[in-house]
């Protein structure tokens, strides 16, 4: 065999005494000065790479047909993917799952690549869903089913019906106010104690009947005894009464039908709406055009009416022009100034503005800048600080800070009369740039306006934004249509837009201010407001016994119908807000809590996955991050959490040495881990009763390192008892102290799923914060908020009962309360 031989091949068998895996031969021959053959791998012809599907890139030296195929292909090259419906190695295995849109598994591992299709999972999608779940991989939980037969497992209607007390297409709408029995087609009587609504499952007054009515569903009149001395006791009212009322806004009952409307119109009934609305500029705007005039309006195209305008005091050589308009309420008094953001030439303007229309209320809807972009001049002054304005000198006071907002409480002096005045400053700081805010939020905001205006009625409530039309129309039109719909029962909104917009050109801008109108509405009247004062709060919690340990607590607790209303509000997400969690479906330690997408911790290094949302507390936005515990193939990630927002304090509502993947990232004393980029060391361990606190050093290679503290509770057994009260209240105070040492830093809250106890944690962290700042609580209306980024949170009336608890345990027993 050689160059000139006739031997084309020749054939050895050598042992090599076990199997090992050969990819390349050299053989040189004695007759011969040099070799012959090829030196690289995973080629033919010494030149041609193998076909990619080969499998360990093998293929014949001479022609390049494949030695065998990776798995999910066929043929010589390897080049014919496996038909339908099979996968694997040499297409000998059959599909088995049940994948999204009937679609077959993916030809090399037989998964599913977009995910099950409705109503199985499994990592082969072969598990139909379990009862009382359905859907793609199974992450939706039924509604209430008739007789408790679980929801169809694909589309989650309860083919048989409703369970009583329940309606809608999923059973997962409680009755409303009113109504109960089988699709709450029944009506209670209205005589229920209180006026509470009645069981929705069975129409009796759980807590009693009215004064006069008898029976379990309070639909019989009792006689009233004769009373002999002729005096009449119909205006005696019971002190438990008197609380109940002030726990309830006025007028509720106007509210019923108008939630209703609010509820059912169409996004594309309100897009008709908007467009029908005139707009642009429909009246003279000739003071906003003078040449003199045009450098104190902020935009070239946006001027005040003259109809309308603001006309300044001021003497003969002055100029009386500013940009800004009044603007009607819906009844036609003069009762809103909607103005752009002052320029720094137009301060002293505004504050004279301020005092001539004895305006105590100031709505600020935009930040000084916002991307970069100049849209507004500073013109309050810092705390304890003083400007001085023409003859108008400001004095800031008092100022809070929220999660969305600054309240500044100025002093004003107009120093030529020598007389004071106090104005109101409730600046908005979180309004996106390019977007519309929660209306749930912006209702928030409303309504602490809305405390103080009632305090301060006189004046003009002066509003605005940069332009002073867009967000500040968006304002006025939520704040004129609630009282409207207070006193009235009703609202139009495209009639007053329209009205507000013959006093100032184009009041609301674009299809998703007009649409947040309506939203913010619907959250303003189905959801009132349940703040309740912390003296009151103690008065009212502290003795639990009336329906604790007393049967089913459902029936029994006062909270049972403002929990119904709290899951019936809960916002209802569709599955391409999840998108990223249903991509990730792996990473998930369950499938029922992913995150929602806007709320979503994105990790920016190679696009990486972790389940975790970002959550606001009372007075910072974005301060928690609610985390599921970190998965073993998943701890880089998670570490890359800690370290990409700065998450300075970690809360484990679960011991750390029952969760797997924590003995890959947590050291001991005498240890250091390294997992990827990542170095942890220990800085110190302290264990206090219920608290065990580990201070780590966090260093990322070739980056800064940080101190993070680890809280983990200890003995959170009883789910709901004194002692796991206890622990919870501990828990909220070590992460204010953590807070203090670092007041950038973020509270990362972990449990299994991220949401599993979280809830209670943030609620009641968020409920103390709002006694010191307002010396009040809204567990109510803090648990929508948290329920508006995570839904799972609070699921239970015994986790919302549980927050109650706690913070009158604390209100009882704490006497860190005015430290905190």
């Amino acid at each position: 065999m050689g160059p000139t031989s006739d031997v084309p091949y020749t054939w050895w068998n050598v042992d090599l005494g076990a199997v090992h895996s050969v990819h390349n031969i050299r053989i040189q021959f004695r007759d011969y000065g040099h070799m012959y053959g090829c030196y690289a791998l995973h080629v033919y012809g010494c030149q041609k790479p193998c076909p990619v599907n080969c499998e360990e890139s093998r293929c014949d030296a001479a022609n390049g047909t494949c030695i065998g195929c990776e798995p999910g292909w066929i043929g010589e090259y390897c080049q014919t993917a496996c038909p339908a419906g099979y996968y694997g190695l040499k297409c000998e295995s059959e599909c088995v799952g049940v994948c999204k849109d009937k679609e077959p598994c993916n030809h090399t591992n037989g998964l599913c690549d977009k995910g099950c299709d409705d109503g199985w999972t499994g990592t082969n999608c072969t598990e139909a869903c379990p009862p009382n779940s359905y859907g793609p991989n199974c992450i939706f939980t039924c509604g209430h089913c008739s007789d408790d037969i679980p929801c169809n497992r694909t589309t989650g209607n309860c083919d048989r019906g409703c369970k009583p007390g329940y309606t809608g297409k999923f059973c997962d709408t409680g009755c409303k106010h009113g109504k109960f029995g089988t699709d709450c087609s029944n009506h209670c009587s209205g005589n229920c104690l209180f006026k509470n609504t009645c069981n929705p499952t069975n129409g009796h007054c759980d807590n009693g009947c009215d004064s006069g009515y008898l029976e379990e569903f309070c639909n019989k009149h009792k006689r009233k005894p004769a009373n002999k001395t002729g005096i009449q006791h119909d205006n005696f009212e019971s002190e438990t009464k008197k609380r109940s009322k002030r726990l309830t806004t006025k007028d509720s009952q106007n509210a019923k039908g108008l939630t209703k409307y609010l509820t059912e119109i169409k996004n594309t009934k309100m897009e008709e709406e908007y467009k029908a609305i005139p707009k642009g500029e429909l009246h003279s705007c000739i003071e906003g055009k003078r040449q003199e005039n045009k450098s104190k309006n902020r935009y070239t195209t946006i001027f005040p009416y003259d109809h309308s305008r603001v006309v300044l005091h001021t003497s003969t050589t002055e100029s009386d022009y500013i940009n800004a308009n009044y603007i009607e309420d819906v009844f036609g008094k003069k009762k809103y100034i909607a103005t752009q953001g002052p320029k720094d030439r137009t301060i002293t303007d505004f504050w004279r503005m301020v005092w001539q229309e004895n305006a105590r209320i100031i709505v600020c809807l935009t930040n000084i800048s916002e991307a970069k972009t100049k849209k507004c001049a500073k013109y309050w002054p810092d705390l304890n600080d003083k400007h001085m304005e023409g003859d108008i000198s400001v004095r800031c006071q008092k100022e809070q800070t929220y999660a969305e907002n600054v309240v500044r409480h100025l002093r004003i002096k107009n120093n030529s009369e020598n007389t004071e005045r106090d104005v109101f400053m409730f600046h908005y700081t979180q309004w996106p740039d390019h977007g519309v805010p929660e209306p749930l939020s912006l209702v928030v905001f409303h309504r602490h306006v809305m405390k103080t205006v009632e305090d301060h009625p006189l004046g003009y409530i002066v509003v605005h934004c940069s332009a002073g039309v867009g967000r500040t129309g968006t304002f006025i039109a939520l704040d004129a249509l609630y009282k409207e719909g207070e006193i009235t029962g009703k609202v139009n909104v495209p009639q007053y837009v329209e009205k507000m917009r013959n006093d100032r050109m184009n009041m609301i801008q674009g299809e998703d201010q007009y649409k947040t109108v309506y939203m913010a509405l619907l959250e303003a009247f189905r959801g009132r407001l349940r703040a309740v004062p912390v003296d009151f709060f103690l008065k009212e919690f502290q003795d639990h016994s009336c329906y604790l340990n007393h049967g089913d607590v459902s029936k029994i607790s006062p909270f049972a119908v403002e929990f119904e209303e709290l899951l019936s509000f809960r916002k209802v997400y569709t599955h391409e807000d999840y998108i990223s969690g249903m991509s990730n479906i792996s990473a998930n330690y369950v499938p029922s809590v992913l995150p929602v997408e806007r709320y979503l911790c994105p990790l920016t290094t190679e696009n990486l996955y972790y389940n975790a949302v970002c959550l606001q507390s009372f007075t910072r936005c974005d301060r928690f991050i609610s985390a599921q515990f970190p998965l073993p193939d998943y701890t880089e990630h998670f570490l890359t959490l800690v370290k990409t927002y700065y998450t300075c304090t970690i809360v484990s509502l679960y011991p750390l040495g029952d969760v797997k993947s924590t003995s890959l990232w947590l050291p001991t004393k005498s240890q250091q881990k390294t997992v990827g980029p990542f170095t942890i060391k220990m800085a110190e361990s302290t264990q206090a009763k219920y608290v065990t606190k580990t201070n780590i050093t966090l260093q990322e290679k070739g980056g800064s390192s940080m101190r993070v503290a680890v809280l983990e509770c200890r003995g959170w057994e009883d789910e709901y008892g004194s002692k796991s009260r206890r622990i919870l209240i501990d828990l909220v105070q070590e992460a204010k102290i953590e807070e203090r040492t670092h007041p950038t830093g973020r509270i990362l809250v972990l449990s299994s799923d991220g949401a599993k106890r979280c809830g209670p944690f943030c609620a009641v962290f968020n409920a103390l914060e709002q006694m010191m700042m307002d010396e009040e609580v809204d567990l109510f209306t803090i648990t929508r908020q948290l329920q508006t980024r995570r839904p799972e949170f609070l699921s239970s009336l015994e986790e919302y009962q549980f927050c109650f608890d706690a913070i009158s345990d604390y209100l009882q027993n704490d006497t860190l309360y005015a430290n905190v």
